[in-house]
């Protein structure tokens, strides 16, 4: 097998991989970059050289597509003049736009890995307000994304190093992107034994036993990865204590952000320095070092900041982690990824100075506790993040695309099996996030061929619905947290986020049919119930299980938000808002909650026709308790009059009589319409988008989780249940019996103070 590795630079993300393939498993590996020709470690690297780029007179906003193309035509011309290299795949980093043209010179597949995906708000270019972006820049965030667009639509595959950068992607291409981080290479980046390290000196500078090493790492010294909100810290640390020494490890540049429209010709340190005083012999600026030398500075240290605007998170993290470091970093987004406050490091907001200073010379007097953090950071790295950890996973993706690649497909590498396939075929479900493998059937290909042929005579016949269902899903355990979210078990909460979502398509997710056992033929069944759903699962992009939940492609769509966990269910809203005008129905599911109900919207839609549209029928949410517990216990009773009074008036229209299928049910207007979903009809979305108080963010109604899934309809319909004798004819199941046990507990205590 020949695989072509495509960068700017060598060996970047990709040389470990590229060696490890020729070494273990005999590939030839070619690696085309900017560097100049050479045979290293049985990798051929071949040169290329750009004509030209962007010029002065380029509209600032086209100058990196520019770019892009000239490396992306300087990389096809030169392997254009290389008949004999004829890979069977191509990996290229899509940062550079380097393999654009390359579908166009070979048939096979084509993995990009994708770095970034720029916004220009709610991210990087608007997090910094003391150093505000440019109009421009702001102009230039949507067309630096082109080249990125174009090698999406191009690739077969694609993957991004971390779940934030990856979910910073647009929702339309996160079925194409996995999450597999570079790897890092533990034969470099460990714990030395004190043989290793040696003396205790560092660019030449002998540090006393009894002095603490405090470090930072970064590429450039900038405001991206918070060069000044350290310095900042780092004088009152030393105005605390005489005892430490900081050793700062970098080059004097800016290789992020627009920090030099603010620093009239000085570098960034020169701006900070200028800033305050401070003891310079305090300070150890090393430039940059070599990996060897820099992991055992990083074995010396005693802490390690790290700090980086919602942005690309570094190597440096993660080899400071590997080190067994104690960390001491941002509480952003990308960070959070990684480290756990109080487990495997320490997190403060990104500008409260006063917080890092805090935490620092708490950590600094506490050895045992300095040496906790680093040994778990140091275990993460070895079960998530080491190379021999990440490396089978890119290997898996290099096998999965060329066994789906299709030959002469140029410009559209990856196989998309035509709807005859699809019909003669059955998925394995491997993920929600992952690609799905084909598998022919002989019995069930006539079967699903029949049952194609049969769905699309009835399509225009049958009054197919369609439906959205949002679910809000948060996951980092807390404590003290009284959601799921924050106290389950990570099994538990992927049981019960699958058992929501397979539950959705099951009910509502297209063809269902019946089989015959006499012959090979099926037939389609619930033709008077049936729907489309489209599942939109909402996260903060990084505390999620989505890829543990094990579902076949197409069940849901990620949809990424730049939310606090706890706000997400209003993230949720504005997908529904935004989603106006495409659906016939209109829903909202917390991430623990079953259907089981196919006519659940044939119910809601008898008690809208005859009660109107600003009446709501809410499901009861039940919990199935196999214990000493009733087999079955519904959860929602009734509340103080006042938690809801300032909402609704409860004694309008108290009931409401709905007749059905020549059953009357009793439905009651009460003081809790609180049941973790709602469902909503067009029209009825429709008003609730137009009200004043449309996401507002308002949270009084108990918390933010439940004040999404309650007080809007609350505040814009008259919101009612089925009465208890007739609890069932509507329900929602509550995955688990947490709530029961919580009950329960409660009422043993209660009767126990009696």
């Amino acid at each position: 097998m020949h695989v072509l590795f495509v960068h700017k630079n060598f060996p970047a993300q990709f040389g470990h991989i590229a060696h490890h393939l020729v070494e273990q498993h005999g590939y030839r590996c070619t690696f085309v970059c900017e560097h100049p020709d050479a045979k290293i470690g049985g990798i051929e690297r071949i040169q290329y050289r750009t004509r030209g780029g962007a010029r002065r007179e380029s509209h600032y906003c086209s100058r990196s597509f520019e770019n892009f193309v000239w490396h992306s035509h300087a990389v096809y011309e030169t392997l254009k003049r290389r008949p004999d290299i004829q890979p069977d795949l191509v990996v290229g980093h899509s940062g550079f736009g380097s393999t654009a043209f390359l579908a166009d010179l070979y048939d096979c597949p084509i993995i990009n890995y994708f770095e970034y995906y720029y916004r220009a708000y709610g991210a990087d270019l608007d997090f910094r307000p003391d150093f505000p972006s440019t109009e421009l820049n702001v102009l230039r965030a949507a067309a630096r994304n082109a080249m990125l667009l174009l090698d999406l639509q191009t690739c077969a595959a694609g993957y991004a190093p971390t779940e934030f950068q990856r979910g910073a992607f647009p929702q339309e291409y996160q079925g194409k992107l996995q999450t597999i981080f570079d790897g890092v290479d533990r034969s470099i980046w460990r714990k030395l034994s004190a043989e290793e390290i040696g003396p205790r000196t560092i660019a030449g500078r002998e540090i006393p036993p009894e002095v603490r090493i405090v470090t930072y790492v970064s590429r450039g010294f900038e405001s991206t990865r918070g060069f000044d909100i350290f310095m900042r810290a780092a004088k009152r640390i030393c105005d605390a204590r005489r005892d430490v020494v900081f050793v700062c490890v970098g080059e004097d540049r800016v290789c992020y952000g627009g920090d030099e429209l603010y620093l009239g010709g000085r570098t960034f340190r020169q701006w900070v320095l200028e800033q305050d005083t401070y003891d310079l012999d305090r300070f150890i600026f090393t430039g940059r070092l070599p990996p060897v030398e820099l992991a055992r500075v990083l074995n010396l240290s005693d802490l390690h900041f790290y700090l980086t605007i919602p942005f690309v998170l570094s190597w440096s993290l993660f080899n400071a982690m590997a080190c067994g470091c104690a960390v001491l970093a941002s509480d952003t987004a990308p960070v959070q990824e990684v480290i756990e406050h109080g487990r495997n490091g320490l997190l403060a907001g990104f500008f409260d100075v006063d917080r890092f200073t805090e935490l620092a010379l708490d950590v600094l007097d506490d050895r045992e506790r300095r040496r906790e953090l680093g040994q778990n950071a140091a275990r993460l790295i070895e079960e998530k993040y080491a190379l021999e950890r990440t490396l089978p996973k890119m290997l898996e993706m290099y096998a999965r695309v060329r066994e789906t690649y299709l030959p002469g497909e140029k410009r559209w590498a990856a196989r998309r099996p035509r709807a005859a396939e699809l019909a003669a075929t059955v998925a394995t479900p491997l993920s929600g996030a992952a690609s799905t493998r084909i598998v022919p059937n002989s019995y069930r290909s006539a079967a699903f061929a029949a049952l194609n042929r049969t769905a699309s005579e009835k399509n225009g016949a049958t009054n197919r619905r369609r439906v959205l269902v949002t679910v809000p899903h948060f996951y980092r355990l807390r404590r003290g947290s009284i959601h799921g979210s924050g106290n389950q078990t990570r099994r538990a909460r992927v049981a019960g986020l699958t058992r929501c979502l397979a539950s959705i398509q099951e009910l509502f997710g297209g063809e269902q049919y019946t089989t015959d056992l006499t012959r090979p033929n099926c037939h389609a069944a619930n033709e008077l119930t049936l729907y489309d759903a489209t599942v939109v699962v909402c996260t903060d992009g990084v505390n999620h299980l989505l890829d543990e939940v094990r579902l076949p492609p197409g069940y849901f769509f990620h949809a990424p938000r730049s939310a606090k966990p706890q706000f997400l269910g209003f993230g949720c809203h504005s997908i529904l808002r935004d989603s106006l005008g495409k659906f016939d129905y209109y829903c909202y599911m917390e991430d623990d909650l079953v259907l089981h109900d196919a006519w659940l919207f044939r119910k809601l839609g008898a008690f809208v026709e005859l009660a109107g549209a600003d009446y709501l029928l809410q499901p009861n949410r039940y919990e199935g308790a196999h214990s000493n517990m009733p087999r079955k216990a519904y959860i929602d009773g009734e509340l103080p009059p006042e938690a809801t009074a300032r909402f609704q008036n409860a004694m309008i229209d108290p009931e409401f009589a709905l007749d059905f299928m020549g059953t009357t049910i009793r439905c009651v207007r009460g003081s809790n319409p609180h049941a973790g979903c709602f469902f909503l009809n067009a029209a009825q979305m429709e008003y609730w988008a137009k009200q004043p108080y449309f996401l507002d963010g308002d949270a009084s109604f108990y918390s933010p989780l439940e004040s999404a899934a309650t007080l809007g309809i609350m505040r814009a319909f008259r919101v009612y249940k089925p009465a208890p004798e007739a609890a069932n004819f509507l329900e929602v199941q509550h995955f688990g019996a947490s709530l029961m046990k919580r009950i329960t507990a409660r009422d043993a205590a209660m009767s126990t103070t009696r």
